[in-house]
């Protein structure tokens, strides 16, 4: 953070505005998210592809569904991984749902 950017966030935190400085920061990324809806669609997209976030959190991060949200992934071309157990996992819960 720059030193100006330093100085004014920590005298709002002296002025009481915010408890701590985390607070402050937490705030403006807030207010910037909802000012610029681009922004946080963005920053939801970078989070699930550095893998930092569920498909279904960038997707309320990005203030949408899931459906509309991998659609938009699908669209821009970002590949969207979907984790799941291994084969033989998944066949064994299969197996003892059905009582096998």
């Amino acid at each position: 953070m720059s030193p100006v950017l330093e100085r004014d966030v920590n005298a709002a935190v002296r002025a009481g505005l915010f408890p701590n400085r985390e607070e402050a920061v937490a705030e403006a990324i807030n207010v910037l998210f909802a000012v610029r809806p681009a922004v946080r669609l963005e920053t939801a997209i970078e989070l699930l592809r550095e893998g930092e976030v569920s498909l279904s959190r960038a997707a309320e991060m990005a203030g949408t569904d899931r459906i509309t949200f991998r659609k938009l992934l699908t669209d821009r071309g970002v590949p969207v991984v979907v984790e799941c157990d291994a084969p033989e996992v998944l066949d064994a819960d299969i197996a003892t749902f059905f009582g096998e």
